[in-house]
């Protein structure tokens, strides 16, 4: 193998890594309207940021407001087998009445982040 043909398919090798790596990387802004627990952390109202990097499937997700992470929190990614038909916050009332996230469903995904 030539030196050529090596750098070819190290640059090859190089694009599929640096492709895989922003597939496993999201970004969603919502606006919440009412406080919202995540990891045992209350956050919100107001307009949040969220970001996650999966690790296949494990995900560590960050929670932003007023430009400053205010929650991290962990989950892992999991197919269903329907599309959702929009982005969506699930939250279930905890004992305490307070709404608790428990994933986020993205439109036109079967993935879906299922928080811990």
């Amino acid at each position: 193998m030539n030196s050529r043909s090596v750098f070819s398919t190290l640059a090859l090798g190089m694009l599929f890594l640096m492709v895989e790596s922003a597939a496993a990387r999201g970004v969603m802004k919502v606006s919440l309207q009412k406080p919202l627990v995540v990891a045992g952390k209350s956050i919100g109202p107001g307009s949040c940021l969220i970001t996650w990097t999966t690790h296949s499937p494990e995900t560590d997700v960050s929670f932003e407001m007023h430009d400053k992470v205010v929650i991290e929190a962990h989950g892992k990614m999991v197919e269903r087998p329907e599309k959702a038909e929009k982005d969506t916050l699930v939250t279930v009332k905890d004992d305490s009445g307070n709404q608790v996230l428990k994933e986020i469903r993205f439109g036109g995904k079967r993935s879906v982040l299922v928080l811990e």
